[in-house]
């Protein structure tokens, strides 16, 4: 044979059972879009995110250091491993958005706007720089600032009066999460505004970036202790050092690893697509058979044959890459620019995908379908002359031999159509067992989306519905007790109130400096506003405890504290080394706080009878009751420092876990739409093998409507088996993926089982069963009988 012969006998092939290579093509650019999305999201985003963030020359390290002036920051920029060297502040502030509304702000103290080198921002849209009373807003907090520019702003900061700032412009902070996420909002003031606030004007970081080895955190932290031993030995404590992951985007782990379940789910997206193609090939080898047999007959050797089945799997393959890759393209650069820009906070510069990820999804695009299709191409191809020249079609005599055959043809008490339905879905075993496992897989998928769905939003539910409190409110220092009580209990639609213990600490090193913040929440022995928390090891609280502490075992980690139960935990509060000792880990997700006695926190922060926090529970209104508490503290001169609603907490949280569902159920349509292809090419292929048997029946006197209804109760048993399989297997799907968020997040999700998604899913197999059916069905029964008889 010549190479040309091949085509033409692959193309004729295709173009005569034209609708069946239009459902596979179908299936599997569906595959390759699943596959190039993920590609291409993952090449654009973590490309542009690290570009994004190394932009901004992140800080090496970040020092806190007394006395911080502007010649000490010079002579530290100098030395001959520190590249650059800035001085800046951060301020946890207030925000007023509305009379009597606020939102947290993270003030951030620039020494000079014009000489930005580390951790920079780059300036949008208004007057830069800023003047003395001026502010300027991250732009994605302008939406939570409800301002514009122009308008005269009120900010308070701890202990000071609130003083009003003119709002001048916009910039972009590529290092900082998207506001609306976090629910604050970011300004940036100079120090002279500082001072106008009514705070020192005197800042106490000090940022620098290292001259060599930029990437070595080890190299860094050397760097880091020796210019702080260098500071102390030149009068200048240095109370804190911080050192992120060096060139890291924060998120950068977390990204990956949901980028990675992304492209499992498209990979396994496109296996179920390349099914259709071991379908197909097996039913056109089970028609070509003979034409084998005649084929080896006048010489063709076994490769010769493959070879043409070999072309028509690369021509379905390359047909699928020019319709799927287009669209993969379109659809991940959409996704990598949303996750950029409302998960992230960076704008994509270039959205074109690398080369490997094209080459990921031309080598998945053919590669996948030739493995689906090799055995059933070496089985056809492998017959001798003689099989396949006495082949006589389906089922070779064999069918109605076996055990189940045999049960099935006794089978009575059943219409006519569904038992000749049922036995024809037995027919062909190995194609009924592909079909099933790609709608089983498919069904199995789209359960466990809406079961991790159902899952994320039960876990965010379950923390706050145990949460007994409406409003979480620390002062920026310690009041009497009994008068908050007082004032607080007065106003309208506050249920109950309780004055908590708590204050911001820092891990104590042993090298003297201090590690990462830890807040400290000290309930009452008696608290009828505590949440109940789950002990893992240990115990928790009791009233006659000194110096005892509980943590949950995520922050545990998260402070790099390698602390088992009975250790002490030395923590510094306010400029005072306390040691704490851990009497119980609790099991607490999405909480940041330590819990210590309140009798033992009150002595020893010489508090007796005062207090920091409060908490209170609303029988009415949340907003109103907290524009009213806002109004009644500051009449009274209590200095609030925070002030959260649990309600605006957990939409912090269900925003985190919106776009994690948003995919998971994307990709759950994807999984129906293959699953449908795949039973409409089966049904298709199973009407095509029975087309002279179907013409006998009509011969006999069966009308359309017999017709169809065997062909829709076969595809209709097929999805309804396939539902039972699906909503099996969706079980241990739901409890891995689960089990990937809680190690991969820190976060141990409730397992739920949505009966609402077994349902949609049976409704949707239903509807897909009748439209995988009908068409077939349709076109068998209109055909005359004298033509259905003469069918080869």
């Amino acid at each position: 044979m010549r190479i040309s012969a091949y085509w033409r006998k692959a193309f004729r092939d295709l173009w005569e059972n034209k609708s069946r290579t239009l459902l596979v093509i179908l299936a599997l650019a569906v595959g390759v879009v699943s596959v190039g999305i993920a590609a291409v999201t993952y090449s654009i985003l973590i490309r542009e995110m690290d570009k994004n963030y190394l932009s901004t020359n992140p800080a090496s390290a970040t020092l806190w250091v007394e006395s911080l002036d502007d010649d000490l920051v010079q002579t530290v920029a100098d030395l001959p491993q520190i590249a650059d060297a800035e001085a800046r502040s951060e301020i946890v502030g207030r925000f007023q958005i509305a009379p009597g509304e606020w939102r947290e702000l993270w003030l951030f103290v620039i020494a000079d706007f014009e000489t930005l080198q580390i951790d920079t921002f780059t300036f949008e849209e208004g007057v830069w720089p800023p003047t003395t009373g001026e502010i300027l807003l991250e732009r994605t907090s302008i939406e939570e600032a409800k301002a514009e520019i122009g308008d005269p702003v009120v900010i308070k900061i701890p202990d000071m009066e609130a003083q009003s700032l003119t709002f001048t412009g916009t910039v972009h902070a590529r290092g900082l999460p998207p506001a609306s996420i976090e629910n604050r909002i970011y300004g940036y003031i100079t120090s002279e505004t500082l001072t106008l606030l009514g705070d020192d004007p005197t800042l106490e970081q000090l940022k620098f970036t290292v001259a060599e080895q930029e990437t070595n955190k080890a190299y860094i932290r050397e760097t880091a202790y020796e210019l702080k031993t260098w500071l102390e030995e030149n009068g200048h404590a240095v109370s804190r050092i911080d050192i992120p992951e060096p060139g890291k985007h924060p998120l950068a782990d977390l990204m990956a690893i949901f980028m990675g379940m992304l492209g499992a789910f498209g990979v396994l997206a496109l296996i179920m697509s390349s099914i259709l193609v071991t379908n197909m090939l097996s039913a056109l080898l089970a028609q070509h058979i003979r034409q084998i047999g005649i084929m080896k007959a006048i010489g063709g050797s076994l490769w010769q044959i493959a070879g043409i089945y070999l072309i028509m799997i690369l021509v379905l393959g390359l047909i699928a890459l020019l319709i799927g890759l287009p669209i993969s393209l379109i659809l991940g650069r959409t996704l990598a620019d949303y996750q950029a820009v409302n998960m992230l906070n960076f704008d994509i510069q270039d959205n074109g995908a690398n080369g490997w990820a094209y080459a990921l999804i031309v080598a998945m695009g053919l590669l996948i379908p030739l493995l689906a299709g090799a055995y059933p191409i070496y089985k056809g191809s492998r017959k001798t002359v003689l099989e396949a020249l006495t082949d006589y079609g389906v089922g070779q005599g064999k069918f109605g031999t076996g055990r189940l055959d045999v049960w099935l043809s006794k089978m009575t008490g059943l219409t006519r159509s569904f038992l000749l339905s049922l036995r024809n879905v037995f027919r062909r075993r190995g194609r009924m067992t592909l079909t099933l496992l790609t709608l089983m897989v498919g069904g199995a998928n789209f359960a466990t989306a809406i079961n991790v769905a159902s899952s994320l939003d039960a876990t965010v539910a379950s923390k706050f519905d145990a949460i007994p409190y409406d409003i979480d409110i620390a002062f920026s220092r310690s009041y009497p007790q009994d008068e908050i009580e007082q004032i607080v209990s007065q106003v309208d639609g506050v249920k109950r109130v309780e004055t908590w213990g708590g204050a911001l600490s820092n891990i104590a090193l042993p090298d003297g400096t201090l590690g990462d913040q830890l807040r400290l929440t000290a309930p009452p022995a008696n608290s009828e506003l505590m949440p109940q928390i789950t002990i893992q090891e240990g115990r928790w609280l009791r009233p006659d405890d000194q110096n005892a502490i509980v943590i949950n075992d995520t922050l545990l980690k998260k402070l790099d504290l390698n602390a088992a139960v009975g250790d002490e935990i030395a923590l510094d509060i306010d400029g005072v080394i306390t040691t704490w000792q851990l009497v119980g880990i609790s099991q607490e997700y999405l909480a940041s706080t330590a819990y210590v006695p309140l009798n033992a926190f009150e002595h020893l922060m010489g508090q007796e009878g005062q207090a920091a926090n409060i908490l209170v529970q609303t029988d009415a209104s949340t907003d109103k009751v907290v524009k009213n508490l806002e109004i009644q503290l500051n009449r009274a001169g209590f200095d609030i420092y925070t002030l959260w609603k649990t309600d605006d907490t957990r939409l912090v949280f269900e925003e985190h876990m919106l776009m994690i569902t948003a995919i998971l159920l994307a990709m759950a349509a994807l999984f129906v739409l293959v699953g449908g292809l795949g039973l409409a090419s089966t049904m298709g292929l199973n009407v095509l093998e029975r087309t002279r048997e179907l013409g006998i029946l009509r011969a006999f006197g069966a009308t359309t409507q017999h017709i169809l209804q065997i062909i829709t109760l076969e595809g209709a048993f097929i999805g309804g088996l396939s539902w039972i399989f699906a909503i099996l297997l969706s079980i241990p799907f739901t409890w891995g993926l689960t089990q990937i968020f809680d190690k991969a997040f820190d976060m141990p999700v409730k397992l739920t089982i949505s009966a609402g998604g077994w349902l949609l899913w049976l409704l949707a197999v239903g509807i897909i069963s009748i439209l995988a059916s009908i068409v077939p069905a349709w076109n068998a029964a209109r055909r005359p009988v004298d033509e259905i008889l003469a069918y080869e």
